[in-house]
């Protein structure tokens, strides 16, 4: 009984002698990081930093979130020592090793100040803050070289969210000049898009538009970022942009996919054309004019009118192979005019065939070697076409159609095992025409 006595006792010691107080707790992250913390003290200090953040107490306080602020600072300057040697000395790439504690000393100093009213403390929170800043620029601009687009975002945001907790603070903002903090917010707006931040984009490109910043991107940016939600919107701030930027062609492109998209074909020509003014040797305006061209020809009723609008597709489609000669959209769309011509004779034909008369058997002829002249007009674009992309299963249809129409029964089977290859869910690892 005594034996078990003397234990008890030796154990209430023990617990005595480790149960620190709140106080305590903060008086040994305070001494862990009074001075710039060592490599080899961070773990010691880091430990301290956290007992202490443990007790409601700590946490209901600034002190703790202070040290903690501290402790992330000398994790940064670690980095930034280690980075002049790599530099200067080593002349060796240096990748940092903590490069998210100026983020984390942020959001501690943020705590901190939102947990004191002492004018002191504010004043030393905010001495702290500022001297984050060049370090989140020096992360920021590290992940940006690395694309890491996300990390660079939230170290160039903190940047932002530092400047407005010193301004609210009434202490001296780091982004004073008007100018300065709109550089900074176009920066963290680009990186907000590159890390696929959509709803923190379309604020800040919304703050930069409001600051009449000189920038054709931000409308731009603005614009696609709206479209598909409040397309009446996004159209007000594309001309507003149209407006201020006349010569902007991502502009002018981005209006001119908005009347692809509803089939605003007369408006879509003119915009087309002053496209090709701006940038004469930009193919995708020539293929996309022979496109338009062709849609109209699609849905005009008129026989004459629609052949006129082929035609016109036609010399567009000529003139981006004239910009590049393997387009194989061009190609096709060629081959598929003449093949297209074919087919309608080949109604034609069908008419004429059951007529066993002279005459019939006369214009039967006259239509069939019209039909074979179209399908050989059409052979040698869809002959480059598949050479351009051998997996195209229209180009493969037509070539398969044209052969059979030719009676050359081995090419059509050719064609015919080359399209089941595509459309089994194969690939045609070569093409037949660039053997």
């Amino acid at each position: 009984m005594r034996r078990f006595l003397l234990c008890f006792v030796a154990g209430l010691m023990t617990l005595s002698i480790h149960a620190q107080t709140p106080q305590q707790l903060l008086e040994a992250a305070k001494k862990a990081t009074k001075s710039d913390v060592k490599k080899e003290n961070l773990a010691a200090a880091e430990k301290a930093v956290e007992d202490a953040l443990k007790a409601p107490e700590n946490q209901a306080g600034y002190e703790a979130y202070l040290y903690k602020a501290k402790l992330m600072m000398s994790m940064s300057k670690l980095d930034d020592n280690a980075r002049v040697i790599a530099t200067n000395v080593t002349k060796k790439e240096y990748k940092s090793e903590y490069p998210k504690s100026a983020i984390d000393a942020v959001s501690a100093l943020m705590t901190a100040m939102k947990n004191t009213k002492d004018p002191k403390a504010i004043k030393e929170i905010s001495k702290l803050l500022t001297e984050t800043n060049g370090f989140l620029n020096q992360y920021g601009s590290e992940m940006s070289e690395t694309k890491d687009y996300l990390g660079a975002y939230n170290s160039f945001k903190s940047t932002l969210d530092v400047n407005e907790a010193l301004k609210a603070a009434g202490q001296k903002a780091t982004l004073e000049k008007p100018e300065d903090y709109n550089k900074q917010l176009y920066l963290t707006g680009l990186l907000s898009t590159y890390a696929g931040k959509e709803n923190e984009s379309a604020d800040i490109y919304e703050k930069l538009l409001a600051n009449k910043v000189d920038s054709s991107f931000v409308y731009s940016a603005l614009f696609k970022l709206k479209y598909d939600k409040d397309p009446e919107a996004a159209m007000k701030i594309l001309e507003a942009g149209r407006k201020r930027y006349p010569d902007e062609t991502t502009l002018l492109f981005s209006e001119i996919n908005h009347y692809l998209k509803i089939g605003k074909l007369d408006v879509l020509i003119e915009k087309l054309k002053l496209g090709i003014e701006k940038e004469p040797n930009n193919m995708t305006l020539y293929f996309t004019m022979g496109n338009v061209y062709d849609n109209l020809a699609q849905k005009e009723t008129d026989a004459a009118k629609s052949e006129s609008y082929s035609q016109e597709a036609l010399n567009w489609y000529k003139k981006t192979l004239e910009k590049d000669s393997k387009n194989s959209d061009a190609l096709y769309s060629i081959g598929a005019y003449y093949y297209n011509k074919a087919a309608k004779v080949s109604t034609e034909l069908k008419k004429v065939e059951s007529d066993m008369s002279k005459a019939g058997q006369k214009k039967y002829d006259e239509l069939t070697k019209q039909m074979l002249g179209e399908f050989e007009n059409a052979l040698p674009y869809f002959q480059k076409s598949e050479a351009s992309d051998p997996n195209s299963q229209n180009t493969l249809i037509a070539l398969k159609e044209i052969y059979a129409r030719k009676n050359d029964l081995t090419m059509a089977k050719e064609f015919k095992t080359r399209l089941e290859n595509v459309t089994g869910g194969g690939k045609n690892e070569k093409s037949y025409f660039n053997h």
